[in-house]
């Protein structure tokens, strides 16, 4: 899957961010899981990645487990790095 859409991700300045150690989908009746849910950003926008949490929980009904990602962006209309805000699970 990822190498197919490599080059759309280079040619728009994409990037993934991803937990790819952890699988995302997991089906105990298959014996299968892997890493298949992911956030796409702009390459701007990674820098301000803070962090990836798959998120465990027993009221997940799925077989995909949620994803969140965490951001610190500057959201300052005067100037920039004047006002940093933490936005989280986007």
């Amino acid at each position: 899957g990822y190498t197919v859409f490599k080059p759309m991700l280079q040619r728009f300045n994409l990037s993934v961010c991803t937990d790819s150690k952890n699988p995302t989908y997991c089906n105990e009746a298959l014996g299968t899981s892997s890493c298949i849910d992911h956030f796409v950003v702009s390459s701007d926008i990674e820098q301000c990645h803070q962090a990836f949490v798959i998120i465990e929980s027993g009221l997940n009904q799925s077989d995909h487990k949620p994803i969140a990602l965490s951001l610190e962006l500057d959201i300052s209309p005067s100037s920039p790095n004047t006002d940093k805000s933490k936005v989280s699970q986007v």
